[in-house]
């Protein structure tokens, strides 16, 4: 096995430029151009619908691919390179090395998580005070509660923290479900289509990840590390900057598929114009937000991908974005009530919860659990800037292990 096979050409900033707006181009126009007419009018999240885009994206990838190597590689150097180290096996690399694993490969992951240090704090205490909610129900309910054995009481709270554990992990994405855990949640399953789950799945968490990642990554960025004149190159924090800005721009083309899609908003007191508008807006403001939410995604995976050139780690990372989604910031910033039912009723206040919400109020559990969820926020922000250091705390290597690779090459 042999690695760095492409010897880097040492392109200009409008050669790196107009490649990146090329793959960034024939990645959404894929998505369209390569779906039939009644395809792309299915929903977005609907089975058949996702199966043609994996193909189209796959096309792209391949694409990509197959051109990196006739644009920015000399050929014939390395051929002549390949022979020279065919007697001393100089060139030689694990397996595991090649294909991008490295002890830095989890280091993105590691970061990402202490970032949604947040929100995993809040689905913990959630979890803790549905349980404590259960346990105090069944000793209202059941009057041998007193008289049972340490060994039961523990069994049974830990039963009620496997099922719910297990019940919010498959809500998250339920493919994985194979029976349901009580009357409730078999309602919630009843509605939903497993194939079409396990198709959103695999999207989310696998094919939009690895694809993204390849092309965006993986093809855009080493042009830009490799760009170089006499007296300077493109700095990490440039190429963090710039390179972004292509993978929010392929995001842009869900405005046009909302537009069109979307049905207009009935209201007796607006004509259709006005209903019209309101939909323009509604969809330019979740448009804009999306461009600066994949462009600061874009920023960091630019930034890890450089420091690690690992694609795994990459790939890692955007995947467990994509399962944890935006934090929800209203545990902290909500109206403290609606807070209040969401932490003690669970959405569900009825029949036998009265006193335990009573009881709930009575030790201030929804201040402490904001007060402990804000402290993880914060916490996580702080250590999330200072992992990107190379110190004590950070968790980067000093080097640019990607420059490393594309200079030597």
């Amino acid at each position: 096995m042999r690695h760095q096979s492409c010897h880097h050409t040492t392109p200009t900033k409008v050669h790196c430029t107009l490649f990146a707006l090329f793959l960034s181009t024939v990645f959404v126009l894929n998505l369209y151009i390569l779906l039939p007419s009644r395809i792309r009018q299915l929903p977005r999240n609907d089975t058949l619908h996702i199966i043609w885009r994996s193909g189209g994206t796959a096309c792209t990838v391949l694409l990509s691919i197959v051109i990196y190597p006739m644009l920015f590689c000399h050929s014939q150097r390395q051929h002549q390179s390949e022979v020279d180290n065919l007697s001393d096996g100089s060139n030689d690399a694990p397996l595991w090395e090649i294909l991008g694993w490295s002890h830095w490969t989890l280091t993105p992951l590691l970061h990402a998580m202490i970032l949604y240090l947040g929100p995993i704090v809040a689905s913990v205490l959630r979890l803790h005070i549905f349980t404590v909610n259960q346990i105090l129900h069944q000793k209202k309910l059941s009057s041998s509660s007193s008289s049972s054995s340490w060994w039961w009481r523990s069994c049974a709270t830990w039963n009620i923290y496997r099922n719910e554990i297990t019940h919010r992990i498959l809500q998250k994405y339920s493919p994985f479900s194979l029976t349901p855990l009580n009357p409730r949640h078999q309602k919630e399953k009843e509605k939903e289509n497993p194939q079409e789950e396990w198709a959103k799945t695999l999207r989310d968490l696998l094919i939009a990840p690895l694809a993204e990642e390849m092309i965006f990554r993986s093809c855009i960025v080493p042009p830009f590390v490799a760009y170089a004149t006499d007296t300077r190159r493109l700095s990490i924090g440039q190429i963090s900057w710039i390179t972004p800005l292509f993978f929010g721009m392929a995001h842009i083309h869900h405005a046009v598929r909302s537009l069109y899609q979307s049905p207009p908003r009935r209201n007796a007191n607006q004509n259709t114009n006005d209903n019209k508008k309101g939909n323009v807006k509604l969809v330019l403001l979740s448009t804009t937000f999306q461009f600066v939410y994949t462009t600061l995604f874009g920023a960091y995976a630019t930034y890890s991908f450089i420091k690690t050139a690992s694609i795994p780690a990459a790939v890692l990372f955007h995947s467990f974005c994509n399962w944890m989604g935006i934090p929800d910031v209203g545990d902290i910033l909500g109206d403290i009530k609606d807070l209040e039912h969401a932490l003690v009723l669970d959405g569900d206040g009825k029949g036998g919860w009265g006193m335990v919400q009573w009881e709930m109020r009575e030790v201030g559990v929804v201040r402490w659990y904001r007060g402990l969820v804000a402290v993880a926020y914060a916490s996580g922000i702080y250590l999330f800037v200072v992992g990107f250091g190379a110190g004590v705390w950070g968790l980067f290597a000093e080097g640019e292990m990607l420059r490393n690779i594309v200079m030597r090459s």
